[in-house]
């Protein structure tokens, strides 16, 4: 498998600042992700399907994801261009770098917390 740093890519990019996420309705996965923008009101962030580059499997999508599976968030800040698989993953990441609009989603409590990672 895949090391954590190994599955967050990071390459150059233009001075063009936009978020991706690449999902489709029917991916469950990719539903905790889009639950979280819809809730919280993210319009920053938009949804494109994988289809788009020519699938999951496509030399462009698999360049982005080696994993070649959805969800995958593509964030652009301008400087560099970060690519984040694994629903869990970007779900952790858009509740910190969004923890200050729209519901919280997160229980404060230490056990509680630890509970739900299991799974």
């Amino acid at each position: 498998g895949l090391s954590i740093t190994s599955s967050i890519s990071m390459i150059s990019s233009s001075p063009k600042s936009s978020s991706i996420l690449y999902d489709l309705p029917v991916s469950n996965n990719g539903a905790r992700c889009r639950l979280i923008l819809y809730k919280k009101g993210i319009t920053d962030v938009k949804i494109v399907s994988p289809m788009e580059l020519g699938g999951l499997k496509s030399e462009e999508y698999l360049g982005m994801n080696p994993q070649g599976k959805m969800p995958l968030l593509s964030i652009n800040d301008g400087n560099n261009i970060m690519n984040i698989p694994e629903s869990d993953t970007i779900c952790r990441y858009l509740l910190s770098t969004y923890n200050n609009i729209g519901p919280d989603f997160l229980i404060n409590d230490t056990t509680s917390n630890l509970i739900t990672r299991i799974h």
